[in-house]
């Protein structure tokens, strides 16, 4: 099996959420299991160090440095590290790969947004939950089924105790899934508003100005990244190169899926292969 293992998307897909889910799910054949957070954490590796030394409680006397001690305390461990949102810590990825190698019984789950680009990675894209194709007749039984509609339901009763979807409604909830494209983020954001009017005012907020409908605020948004579609766009435009970001607004003129060679030939960027992986 694959001892480095990269759950890589787009912000508000659901990376963390899989990550967790699989963690807890192989815990059993681990002796440890570590969550290490670092959206907050400076782009460098010692930060990244220091964050993982914090973690894991690793005892520093004795050892000339933080990343000597974090490797001797790794060497013989049969431990699972789950490093969640590593696209902020990108400068950190050779500390990962010197860890694989040195440290056999360590596995990694990275959830990312770009790749490591280390040896022995093995990545795994994730995509959009199934969302329903909006129709006239569509029975509850069948919503019932996607993960889309439970993730909707679940974030709905937690907003509004009690709150349940009549099998009449199934047609209008099929619709506002379709308009969140099945984003995990877009879904949670739709669903909170089932307290302030009924299911046609969200399907009619997504249809006339999705970014600004999916907004929310108050209690409830852990991260401020996630406090709107906006909001994730912004932080993970923030962690873009310079002549990313520069590419950024000239990729706006295309509608729907592009090829590198389009962006290079229409945008007039000899390197775009290389800015879009």
């Amino acid at each position: 099996a694959h001892r480095l293992v990269t759950l890589r998307g787009m912000g508000g897909i659901g990376k963390t959420r899989l990550a967790d889910e699989i963690a807890v799910r192989v815990s059993q054949k681990f002796g440890d299991v570590f969550l290490v957070e670092l959206a907050q954490t400076h782009n460098s590796a010692a930060a990244a160090v220091s964050e993982l030394v914090a973690k894991l409680e690793v005892k520093l006397a004795g050892f000339p440095d933080e990343a000597m001690a974090l490797q001797e305390t790794l060497q013989n461990r049969n431990a699972l590290l789950v490093l969640d949102n590593f696209e902020a810590v990108m400068a950190a990825a050779s500390l990962v790969g010197k860890l694989h190698r040195r440290c056999l019984g360590l596995h990694f789950l990275v959830t990312s947004q770009k790749l490591l680009g280390v040896d022995g990675e093995q990545q795994i894209e994730v995509q959009p939950m199934a969302a329903p194709a909006a129709q006239p007749a569509i029975p509850l039984e069948l919503l019932a089924q996607l993960d889309s509609f439970r993730l909707f339901r679940d974030r709905a009763k937690l907003k509004t105790p009690g709150w349940e979807v009549k099998p009449e409604e199934a047609p209008l909830i099929a619709e506002i899934l379709e308009l969140t494209d099945g984003v995990p983020l877009s879904i949670e954001l739709a669903a909170v508003r089932v307290d302030s009017g009924p299911l046609v005012s969200i399907r009619d907020g997504l249809k006339k100005n999705r970014m600004e409908f999916l907004k929310r605020s108050g209690p409830g948004v852990e991260e401020k990244r996630h406090a709107s579609i906006q909001a994730c766009i912004d932080w993970s435009f923030q962690l873009l190169l310079p002549e990313e970001q520069a590419l950024f607004p000239k990729l706006s003129i295309f509608v729907g899926r592009f090829f590198p060679e389009d962006v290079a030939q229409v945008c007039g960027v000899a390197t775009a292969s290389g800015l879009l992986d």
